[in-house]
């Protein structure tokens, strides 16, 4: 096989602080195979054309988090708005008018948590406000609920709520242009259907000018109640999802993109890339070398030196699991990825005539395209697929394919993406408690996939450091909430003990 490189699995875990616009860049350009064409222009106009195509599932690589203040706003701000929403029973907020709006979308794929680290963005070092919300989604869905909610305020004539939403896209757009700015397009064609007679317009506007003439509509007469808004659009933290580039072949991919729900995938597209330019690359075969220990392949006859008759050796699998090279098992693979690279190099140069459907005109001679003659290659085939997973579906695919009954490819190569994000510290492993890492790590050396029983002892160790920290965390939270409780109400029973002798005691009239 002289122009086929054969090659292990192999994985790269992307690092928790990379900028989410980066990972969705570099996630598209597995797809094409154009890592080198990447910088940051080049970048920006790639997403933007993903966005265009609706090829928008790239953009699930990359999270965000908005916060919204639980603090009220001014009731005397409010009412340009409506005197419904100035009434003094109505507690109007961010996340009021953030909540008011019911989105399935968010129910199903959005995040909600708290983090006292989050409050600093807003109140400063010394915050003690404790009423901020944080919402995680990745791009995908952000751009599915912006244009909902925005869209379903404008019909509902929910003025405060079209105004919140032209805000956040405004900090969603200065935060992370390349995936936002085309937002504001959506946001002028909706205002372009306002009329001038309409309580919208008079809160753009006012009244008509005096020559009757109304002026154009757009997003920048909005921008003076957007003060309104205490929110913050960030980068969602490392603990949230975990993305990995792996290169493996199609057999463990197409076993991995079962695992779908609430996932990110972005792979290698045959159709798009030419492997005539790009090179061909396949996966040494594995099978499980603990279940199959001592099963014996047959080398194809030798010749030792110093004798006349060949012999057949006896091989054995590497502790990877690779099929031993030399064994007829392995020639007879080899000789099957060899022809189904000489098939794929024989459809590329297959020519077909198009007849012109102009009298007068040459026929147009073409050869089989990419996307045609990929159906010969085999699952043996190397491919780069980008994954990003969420602590739940991470769970969930572990549970399935680490066990013992998964086909050993898959299992070895997640065993060694949850070896390598334990052992260097991912924040996203803090989810997950010790118990379930030390079940994990079980599994794994059962597999004999680790065999280093120091490093599996350390990890567990390590988790539990993990845990006590997340506990004592908590039990301080507790401690501090419980005390801060009894301080309040010890001035409560303070205030009221006062009203008493102040109701008990002669009045001077009474005198």
């Amino acid at each position: 096989m002289s122009n086929i490189k054969v090659i292990k699995p192999s994985f790269e875990i992307i690092e928790p602080t990379t900028n989410p616009v980066k990972k969705v860049a570099r996630m598209t350009r597995i797809c094409y195979r154009s890592e080198a064409a990447a910088s940051d222009e080049a970048d920006a106009k790639l997403i933007s054309n993903c966005i265009k195509r609706t090829h928008r599932s790239v953009l699930e690589h990359g999270f965000v988090s908005a916060i919204f203040s639980g603090a009220p706003i001014d009731p005397k701000l409010l009412e340009p708005f409506g005197a419904n929403l100035t009434d003094k029973a109505i507690k109007i907020t961010s996340d009021y008018i953030w909540n008011n709006f019911d989105c399935p979308d968010r129910r199903k794929y959005m995040e909600v948590y708290g983090d006292n680290e989050i409050y600093k963005y807003i109140d400063g070092a010394n915050s003690t406000q404790k009423t901020y919300d944080v919402y995680a989604a990745n791009f995908h869905t952000w751009l599915r609920i912006l244009d909902d909610f925005l869209s379903a305020s404008i019909q509902k004539k929910y003025l405060l709520g079209a105004v919140f939403m032209m805000a956040l896209i405004s900090r969603m757009r200065q935060t992370f242009p390349e995936v936002f700015g085309g937002l504001y397009d959506n946001i002028n064609e909706a205002l372009a259907n306002i009329k001038p007679d309409s309580a919208f317009y008079k809160i753009c506007f006012g009244e008509k000018e005096k020559d009757g003439t109304a002026r154009v509509v757009s997003i920048q007469a909005f921008e003076k109640f957007f003060k309104l808004f205490d929110m913050v659009v960030a980068p969602s933290c490392g603990k949230m999802t975990l993305s990995v580039i792996m290169r493996t072949d199609r057999a463990v991919t197409h076993e991995l993109v079962r695992h779908r729900r609430g996932v990110a995938y972005s792979q290698e597209s045959q159709r798009y890339v030419n492997y005539q330019n790009k090179g061909y690359e396949v996966v040494w075969p594995q099978m499980d070398p603990v279940k199959y220990k001592n099963a014996e392949f047959a080398s194809v006859p030798v010749i030792e030196n110093g004798s006349t008759e060949s012999v057949v050796k006896k091989l054995h699998l590497s502790e990877d699991g690779c099929i031993p090279e030399g064994s007829s098992a392995y020639n007879t693979w080899a000789a099957a990825m060899e022809l189904a690279v000489n098939h794929y190099e024989m459809m590329r140069s297959t020519e077909i005539i198009i007849p012109s459907a102009e009298e007068g005109k040459d026929d147009s001679v073409i050869t089989i395209p990419p996307e045609v003659s990929r159906t010969v290659l085999p699952n043996s085939f190397a491919t780069t697929i980008g994954v990003t997973w969420t602590p739940h579906t991470f769970t969930n695919l572990m549970y399935r394919r680490l066990a013992s009954d998964a086909q050993y490819p898959i299992r070895s190569l997640l065993s060694k993406v949850l070896i390598d994000g334990l052992k260097n510290k991912h924040p996203f492993f803090e989810n997950f408690p010790p118990a379930l890492i030390r079940r994990w790590i079980d599994l794994v050396q059962k597999s004999g996939i680790l065999t280093d029983g120091d490093l599996a002892t350390s990890l567990i160790d390590y988790q539990n450091k993990r845990q006590e920290n997340i506990e004592k965390h908590i039990r301080e939270a507790i401690e501090k909430a419980k005390a801060k409780f009894e301080a309040d109400e010890k001035a409560r029973k303070e205030r009221m003990e006062k009203q008493k002798s102040a109701a008990a005691k002669p009045s001077e009239e009474n005198k």
